[in-house]
């Protein structure tokens, strides 16, 4: 089958047959950077992942537009420790730290779930949120941290009720 320009379409993936409609050449007038040599960084020398920078100063660069940010690139997480994070598109820091009680399936959990479950000895439940007293969604204070809970009775009966309030004493004034 030919293409509008002449192409036979059925010697290339349509990726490329696309590419080439569009932008006259099958890399779609992306210039190629090669990973050969240091990152462009001054003073880093791990190998090039991403245009010309580590993956570090990459990532640092995606997320701040600065590859020159205050904290340093460590280059191997501390065990037993949470990653520096990230700010969500909400506002909320979250780290990579799988050897969490409350981390998700990928490893990462919000600070503020981190900072109150050591406050408080454990991990949370699933029914327990942590909340931003001031409203700063990144200030992970725990002075700022309050521990809510969503529990409630199933019914409505008087011993599910009672039921009910003295499990929730026990947990917490115990």
């Amino acid at each position: 089958m030919v293409g509008r320009r002449g192409i036979l379409k059925d010697q290339m993936c349509n990726m490329h047959y696309m590419r080439l409609r569009r932008h006259g050449d099958v890399n779609g007038g992306l210039i190629r950077i090669p990973r050969v040599g240091p990152c462009s960084v001054d003073g880093c020398e791990r190998k090039i992942e991403c245009n010309g920078l580590c993956g570090a100063h990459a990532q640092r660069y995606y997320l701040t537009g600065d590859t020159q940010a205050d904290t340093p690139i460590r280059d191997k997480r501390i065990k037993g420790e949470p990653s520096p994070g990230w700010v969500t598109e909400k506002g909320y820091h979250q780290c990579f730290f799988p050897e969490h009680s409350n981390a998700d399936v990928s490893g990462q959990v919000f600070m503020h779930v981190v900072v109150m479950s050591d406050s408080i000895g454990r991990p949370l439940f699933p029914d327990e949120t942590v909340h931003h007293v001031n409203g700063v969604k990144n200030d992970n204070r725990l002075e700022n941290l309050e521990l809510w809970s969503s529990s409630h009775p199933p019914g409505q009966r008087v011993e599910d009720k009672l039921a009910w309030a003295r499990e929730i004493i026990d947990r917490y004034e115990g």
